[in-house]
Protein backbone atom coordinates (compact mmCIF):
# COMPACT_ATOMS: atom_id res chain seq x y z
CA UNK A 1 0.00 0.00 0.00
CA UNK A 2 1.47 3.01 -0.76
CA UNK A 3 2.00 5.81 1.74
CA UNK A 4 -0.98 9.04 1.78
CA UNK A 5 0.79 12.18 2.31
CA UNK A 6 -1.27 15.18 3.50
CA UNK A 7 -1.48 17.91 0.75
CA UNK A 8 -0.46 20.82 3.88
CA UNK A 9 3.22 21.62 4.35
CA UNK A 10 4.28 20.29 7.67
CA UNK A 11 4.51 24.00 8.34
CA UNK A 12 0.98 24.52 8.50
CA UNK A 13 -0.05 25.78 11.82
CA UNK A 14 -2.65 23.10 11.82
CA UNK A 15 -0.48 20.30 10.73
CA UNK A 16 0.16 18.00 13.49
CA UNK A 17 1.70 13.75 13.76
CA UNK A 18 -1.38 12.78 14.58
CA UNK A 19 -3.48 11.96 11.33
CA UNK A 20 -7.03 10.32 10.81
CA UNK A 21 -8.25 8.08 8.22
CA UNK A 22 -11.76 8.11 6.78
CA UNK A 23 -12.74 4.75 6.59
CA UNK A 24 -15.46 5.30 3.58
CA UNK A 25 -12.89 7.44 1.10
CA UNK A 26 -9.53 6.47 2.61
CA UNK A 27 -8.60 9.96 2.83
CA UNK A 28 -6.20 10.99 5.57
CA UNK A 29 -7.84 13.78 7.29
CA UNK A 30 -5.17 16.36 9.06
CA UNK A 31 -6.50 18.54 11.96
CA UNK A 32 -6.76 21.31 9.39
CA UNK A 33 -9.69 19.10 7.94
CA UNK A 34 -11.47 18.88 11.51
CA UNK A 35 -14.19 21.35 12.69
CA UNK A 36 -12.17 23.14 15.27
CA UNK A 37 -9.65 23.73 12.53
CA UNK A 38 -11.72 24.56 10.30
CA UNK A 39 -13.44 26.82 12.84
CA UNK A 40 -9.98 28.27 13.59
CA UNK A 41 -9.39 28.53 10.04
CA UNK A 42 -12.39 30.55 9.59
CA UNK A 43 -11.94 32.92 12.20
CA UNK A 44 -8.04 33.56 11.16
CA UNK A 45 -9.72 34.00 7.59
CA UNK A 46 -12.24 36.72 8.84
CA UNK A 47 -9.19 38.34 11.36
CA UNK A 48 -7.54 39.01 7.57
CA UNK A 49 -10.05 40.11 6.11
CA UNK A 50 -10.80 42.54 8.77
CA UNK A 51 -6.85 43.91 9.07
CA UNK A 52 -7.09 44.17 5.39
CA UNK A 53 -9.99 46.64 5.22
CA UNK A 54 -8.33 48.88 8.72
CA UNK A 55 -5.14 48.67 6.95
CA UNK A 56 -6.87 49.70 3.80
CA UNK A 57 -9.02 52.36 5.37
CA UNK A 58 -5.82 53.59 6.51
CA UNK A 59 -4.07 53.62 3.25
CA UNK A 60 -6.67 54.84 1.41
CA UNK A 61 -7.40 57.70 3.49
CA UNK A 62 -3.83 58.78 3.50
CA UNK A 63 -2.50 58.26 -0.21
CA UNK A 64 -6.00 57.61 -2.21
CA UNK A 65 -7.28 55.32 -4.04
CA UNK A 66 -4.66 55.50 -7.39
CA UNK A 67 -1.36 55.98 -5.02
CA UNK A 68 -2.40 53.28 -2.27
CA UNK A 69 -0.69 50.20 -3.56
CA UNK A 70 -1.77 46.57 -2.97
CA UNK A 71 1.62 45.22 -1.75
CA UNK A 72 1.44 48.26 0.90
CA UNK A 73 -2.12 47.54 2.01
CA UNK A 74 -1.29 43.70 2.53
CA UNK A 75 2.48 44.66 3.91
CA UNK A 76 0.51 46.96 6.50
CA UNK A 77 -1.98 44.25 7.38
CA UNK A 78 0.48 41.68 7.96
CA UNK A 79 -0.83 39.42 5.02
CA UNK A 80 -0.10 37.95 1.82
CA UNK A 81 -0.75 39.42 -1.66
CA UNK A 82 -2.74 36.94 -2.46
CA UNK A 83 -5.38 37.57 0.27
CA UNK A 84 -7.00 40.98 -1.43
CA UNK A 85 -7.50 38.84 -4.25
CA UNK A 86 -8.75 35.73 -2.20
CA UNK A 87 -11.13 38.24 -0.37
CA UNK A 88 -12.41 41.13 -2.56
CA UNK A 89 -11.19 39.79 -6.07
CA UNK A 90 -9.38 43.07 -6.50
CA UNK A 91 -8.14 46.14 -5.71
CA UNK A 92 -11.05 48.05 -7.00
CA UNK A 93 -13.20 45.85 -5.00
CA UNK A 94 -11.12 46.24 -1.46
CA UNK A 95 -11.50 49.78 -1.88
CA UNK A 96 -15.76 49.90 -2.41
CA UNK A 97 -15.70 47.25 0.57
CA UNK A 98 -13.98 49.78 2.55
CA UNK A 99 -16.59 52.66 1.42
CA UNK A 100 -18.82 50.34 2.05
CA UNK A 101 -18.10 48.89 5.47
CA UNK A 102 -16.50 52.05 7.15
CA UNK A 103 -19.11 53.99 6.77
CA UNK A 104 -20.89 55.90 9.70
CA UNK A 105 -24.66 55.31 9.94
CA UNK A 106 -26.66 58.03 8.83
CA UNK A 107 -27.82 60.64 11.19
CA UNK A 108 -31.09 60.63 9.90
CA UNK A 109 -32.92 59.06 6.28
CA UNK A 110 -34.31 55.69 5.42
CA UNK A 111 -30.52 53.82 6.09
CA UNK A 112 -30.70 55.26 10.14
CA UNK A 113 -30.28 52.42 12.49
CA UNK A 114 -33.54 55.12 14.37
CA UNK A 115 -35.11 55.94 11.33
CA UNK A 116 -38.62 54.81 13.39
CA UNK A 117 -37.34 56.88 16.71
CA UNK A 118 -36.49 60.24 14.15
CA UNK A 119 -39.85 60.26 12.03
CA UNK A 120 -41.32 61.37 15.05
CA UNK A 121 -39.37 64.17 16.49
CA UNK A 122 -39.33 67.81 15.24
CA UNK A 123 -38.34 68.73 12.28
CA UNK A 124 -35.87 71.27 14.35
CA UNK A 125 -34.40 68.13 16.04
CA UNK A 126 -33.79 66.07 13.47
CA UNK A 127 -31.89 69.00 11.72
CA UNK A 128 -29.71 69.46 14.75
CA UNK A 129 -29.60 65.74 15.05
CA UNK A 130 -28.36 65.32 11.38
CA UNK A 131 -25.80 68.54 11.51
CA UNK A 132 -24.89 67.28 14.64
CA UNK A 133 -23.50 63.86 13.35
CA UNK A 134 -21.74 65.19 10.07
CA UNK A 135 -19.79 67.63 11.93
CA UNK A 136 -18.96 64.78 14.23
CA UNK A 137 -17.85 62.95 11.34
CA UNK A 138 -15.80 65.26 9.75
CA UNK A 139 -13.80 66.42 12.54
CA UNK A 140 -13.51 63.21 14.71
CA UNK A 141 -9.61 61.76 14.72
CA UNK A 142 -8.16 58.39 14.74
CA UNK A 143 -9.66 55.53 13.00
CA UNK A 144 -13.41 56.60 12.90
CA UNK A 145 -12.27 59.82 10.21
CA UNK A 146 -10.63 57.46 8.04
CA UNK A 147 -13.95 57.42 5.88
CA UNK A 148 -14.67 60.83 6.08
CA UNK A 149 -10.98 61.52 4.31
CA UNK A 150 -11.32 59.00 1.99
CA UNK A 151 -14.86 60.75 0.92
CA UNK A 152 -12.98 64.49 0.88
CA UNK A 153 -10.54 62.44 -1.39
CA UNK A 154 -13.47 61.03 -3.64
CA UNK A 155 -14.49 64.32 -4.23
CA UNK A 156 -11.34 65.56 -5.87
CA UNK A 157 -10.65 62.29 -7.59
CA UNK A 158 -13.76 60.18 -8.40
CA UNK A 159 -13.76 56.99 -8.74
CA UNK A 160 -16.24 54.11 -9.79
CA UNK A 161 -16.92 53.44 -6.45
CA UNK A 162 -18.33 56.74 -5.83
CA UNK A 163 -21.06 56.20 -8.26
CA UNK A 164 -22.41 52.79 -6.07
CA UNK A 165 -21.58 55.51 -3.01
CA UNK A 166 -24.27 57.94 -4.44
CA UNK A 167 -26.84 55.84 -5.26
CA UNK A 168 -26.66 53.25 -1.92
CA UNK A 169 -26.04 55.96 0.67
CA UNK A 170 -25.59 59.53 -0.12
CA UNK A 171 -28.84 59.97 -2.08
CA UNK A 172 -31.28 58.66 -0.17
CA UNK A 173 -29.98 60.54 2.91
CA UNK A 174 -30.08 63.65 0.90
CA UNK A 175 -33.37 63.09 0.23
CA UNK A 176 -34.23 62.70 3.88
CA UNK A 177 -32.38 66.05 4.60
CA UNK A 178 -34.56 68.02 1.60
CA UNK A 179 -37.62 66.63 3.72
CA UNK A 180 -36.52 67.82 6.76
CA UNK A 181 -35.72 71.28 5.19
CA UNK A 182 -38.99 71.19 3.70
CA UNK A 183 -40.73 70.72 6.91
CA UNK A 184 -38.52 73.41 8.55
CA UNK A 185 -39.46 76.34 5.82
CA UNK A 186 -42.53 74.71 4.12
CA UNK A 187 -43.12 74.37 0.61
CA UNK A 188 -42.01 76.50 -2.17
Amino acid sequence: MRAQRSILPAAHPFVSNSRLTDSNSGLILTPSMSRSATHESTTATAATRTQLLVAAAEIFAERGFRNATVREICRHANANVAAISYHFGDKNALYAAVLRETAPAPAGGPNAPDSQATRTLPPEMKFRLFIREFLKRMTEKGPNCHHSRIMAREMIEPTQALDDLVNEFIRPQHQWFQEVVRELTGPG
